[in-house]
Formats: C-alpha cells, sequence, structure tokens
C-alpha cells in the first residue's frame, strides 16, 4: 500500500467516525422520542395517519407544532420536548389527521387526543 493509499483509508475513516459521532450527537440532542400507538376504533392503526401536530393549553390554541410519527414512536424537537415539560405547561394536544377510503371516497377524520407530562415521560 503506498503512502497516498495509506493516508486515503485513514482519511475515509477519520470521516466515517465524524458522521458517526455527529449522527449520534443529533440523535441525543435533537429532541425527543415517544412510544405512541395510535387505536381508531380498537384497531391498531398504521397507515393513513397523517398531520401531527402538539398545541398547547386549549384544542383551539394557535400555538401549534409539527411533530414526527412512524408507527410507535412521535419525534418532538428538543424545543417543543421542552415547552411540554415545563411547569408552565397546564395541557397539551396531539392533533393528528386519519384517512381511509371507503367505497372509492376519501374520508378524512380530525383527531385531538389531550395528553399528560407524566404519560409523555414514560418508557415503555
Amino acid at each position: 500500500m503506498s503512502w497516498a493509499q495509506a493516508s486515503n483509508s485513514i482519511m475515509t475513516r477519520r470521516i466515517l467516525f465524524a458522521f458517526s459521532l455527529v449522527t449520534i450527537l443529533l440523535t441525543e440532542t435533537l429532541g425527543q422520542k415517544v412510544n405512541l400507538m395510535i387505536q381508531v376504533n380498537d384497531k391498531l392503526i398504521v397507515t393513513g395517519l397523517y398531520n401531527f401536530r402538539i398545541a398547547f393549553d386549549s384544542v383551539e390554541s394557535r400555538k401549534q407544532f409539527t411533530v414526527n410519527y412512524l408507527p410507535g414512536d412521535l419525534s418532538i424537537d428538543e424545543d417543543v420536548w421542552r415547552e411540554i415539560i415545563s411547569d408552565s405547561t397546564s395541557r397539551i394536544f396531539l392533533k393528528f389527521d386519519f384517512s381511509t377510503f371507503n367505497k372509492g371516497n376519501q374520508e378524512i377524520a380530525n383527531f385531538y387526543v389531550e395528553l399528560t407530562q407524566q404519560k409523555l415521560k414514560q418508557h415503555y
């Protein structure tokens, strides 16, 4: 192996290590993941859910934040998580939409669920 090849190999390992470190740090600092499964009419739902938001204090609150949901995981940005766990937060709502097709027609239902700080902090 020539000096250039060895240097290139070391540089590649450093870049991969730096990328891995950044990925780990971003995962740790960018927010919180909450274990969450959604059932509608006693059925576990994994498709058709979209437009997830967290709202504070009242259902009609204009203070809403977009959150990401994959079946089993609700991903919340760090700033939103801080507001969720803040002592000044009294009520927290998860809002989302559910789309289904019935006889070729799309039906959309809007849901909101009141959550508590204690439930969101629990690890399952």
